[in-house]
């Protein structure tokens, strides 16, 4: 099991405070990423789609595989866990 600082809500609708630059974004039933502007700056392509924290993402494909993403969207760990935590104190 990894463990990394990332926060994924099943809520994806709730509004919540951020302080990073990207926030996941709907469309058509898939999540990418706006900026502060409201522009699409990752094209939605996943199931799911985590708040950035600290300049990475959580992101979870449609047959339910997780990676993490940094702020261009490129992949820092593929698709290819099962399940991702958040560290517990």
């Amino acid at each position: 099991m990894i463990f990394l600082p990332i926060e994924v809500s099943a809520d994806q609708s709730t509004s919540q405070e951020y302080t990073e630059v990207l926030t996941p974004h709907e469309q058509n039933g898939m999540w990418g990423y706006t900026d502060r502007t409201g522009s699409i700056v990752i094209q939605p392509q996943w199931a799911v789609a985590g708040w950035y924290r600290g300049g990475t993402a959580a992101v979870c494909s449609t047959d339910g595989q997780w990676g993490i993403i940094d702020e261009n969207g490129e992949y820092l760990v593929p698709l290819s866990l099962i399940h991702i935590s958040e560290p517990t104190r």
